[in-house]
């Protein structure tokens, strides 16, 4: 009986992969944040299955609810019934427990919870539903015109779609309205209750200057990638969805991210930066923000 349970097992398995490789295909983009320039794409438009990467759009509004000053990294975020009942990856909480602000931040960009992230979304809108149209709205207002959400956490839904030059978008916005909460997306652990969680992108620290970034991954979206590096107070920001495998998406960001400062980066001189320095001691930098306007 179990060697029939395995059998069915590994067909669903195969069947999924075989969808999933007709379904979703390679996409990736190449950009410069500096200018909102595409240096290099392949399908960077084509409608796809964000996955985790939706959960850039819910930091970034967390983290404009703390420019904003409604909330603080202290803040109690309390759990539903509703987020305890999400299903993996999560940090498993219970319903009535407290989490603040910063460990919501932190198992989100981490290890992409998805149950914290339902956590942000009830806390900071009231439900889930009402968050979602905040999240809609800002993704108007960015112009990431490919772009419907449909949940916080990037869990599976037909209809919830974007682009690898939207998700682009995205993580450029993160990086110049909110520097100072960037780290967040180059933590490598954190810890909660006696445990540690280690970062789902294993690219941090591994190649030179990636400080910012987010995976995701579903059997219909595939293997996902975004990621932000800067060099030489030269920055870059690379996505790619719909990879294979986790080994070979890591492979092909690290090779985009090598040719653009091989090929594409310029040897003349950048408008003047300013340098700011890492949770991690990494030294990143930003473009002066005095007449910069997201929207």
């Amino acid at each position: 009986m179990k060697a029939y349970y395995r059998c069915c097992f590994l067909f669903a398995v195969w069947g999924s992969v075989a969808g999933f490789a007709k379904k979703q295909p390679l996409c990736y983009v190449v950009l410069d944040p500096i200018n909102r320039s595409v240096v290099e794409g392949f399908n960077e438009e084509n409608r796809i299955f964000p996955a985790s990467l939706t959960k850039l759009m819910t930091v970034f509004i967390t983290f404009d609810a703390l420019e904003r000053k409604k909330i603080k990294l202290d803040t109690p975020f309390w759990v539903s019934k509703n987020a305890s009942r999400c299903l993996p990856m999560k940090l498993w909480v219970k319903p009535g427990q407290k989490l603040t602000v910063k460990e919501c931040i932190q198992a989100v960009c981490v290890s992409s919870c998805n149950d914290v992230a339902t956590v942000i979304a009830e806390n900071l809108s009231g439900n889930v539903s009402k968050f979602v149209k905040l999240m809609n709205q800002y993704a108007h207002k960015l112009g990431m015109r490919r772009t419907v959400f449909k949940n916080p956490s990037g869990w599976h839904h037909p209809d919830q779609k974007t682009s690898s030059k939207d998700i682009a978008l995205l993580m450029r916005a993160i990086w110049f309205r909110f520097s100072k909460y960037g780290h967040f997306l180059g933590t490598k652990t954190f810890s909660y209750q006696k445990r540690t969680y280690r970062n789902t992108n294993r690219l941090l620290g591994k190649v030179e200057g990636l400080c910012m970034g987010k995976t995701g991954y579903t059997s219909h979206a595939g293997y996902n990638l975004s990621t932000f590096t800067v060099r030489n107070y030269h920055p870059v920001i690379v996505v790619l969805v719909g990879a294979p495998g986790g080994e070979v998406r890591n492979k092909k960001v690290q090779a985009l991210i090598e040719k653009f400062y091989q090929k594409y980066a310029s040897r003349k001189k950048r408008p003047k930066l300013m340098a700011y320095r890492c949770k991690k001691k990494v030294d990143i930098c930003l473009r002066k923000l005095e007449s910069f306007k997201i929207f």
